[in-house]
């Protein structure tokens, strides 16, 4: 009952570029905007109190063109006011080697799923581990290709 009433969000997908503005062998940093953070809940029932938290381990990345990213963090959206090097390499990213041009849309399905382990505790009665649980969302991924000419 206590994980049934937990408020576990589907993670929020935030991508720079934009993902409507990728682009091809351009980098691209994956991040969770929300969706990261330990959720707990409480059910009673007579006098037992059970208590519940879900903790995100890792979030699983679907490119979208068969690639899948794993990361155990929820990455960062890059800050323009500190210096590239800084921030370089993302703790969490992905380089389009194809343009979308040829998929449906022309978008990539972009899927990112958060695993939680799940932890119950219910006073004397003692606690343990649940089974994992995920939550996901999908965007579309615009991945655009840029030509230059030399001289």
């Amino acid at each position: 009952m206590a994980l049934a009433s937990a408020a576990i969000p589907a993670p929020s997908i935030g991508t720079n570029p934009d993902s409507h503005n990728l682009l091809v062998n351009y980098p691209t940093r994956l991040f969770l905007q929300g969706g990261w953070a330990p959720v707990s809940a409480t059910a009673t029932v007579g006098h037992v109190s059970a208590a519940i938290t879900a903790t995100p381990y890792k979030v699983v990345w679907t490119m979208g063109d068969g690639s899948v990213i794993t990361c155990d963090n929820p990455g960062s959206a890059y800050n323009p006011n500190a210096s590239w090097d800084a921030q370089n390499p993302p703790p969490c990213g992905y380089t389009y080697a194809n343009s979308s041009a040829d998929q449906p849309g022309e978008a990539y399905q972009l899927t990112a799923t958060v695993y939680y382990h799940v932890a119950w505790a219910a006073g004397a009665l003692g606690g343990g581990a649940m089974a994992d649980i995920s939550r996901s969302q999908t965007v579309p991924a615009y991945v655009g290709e840029v030509q230059t000419l030399e001289n």
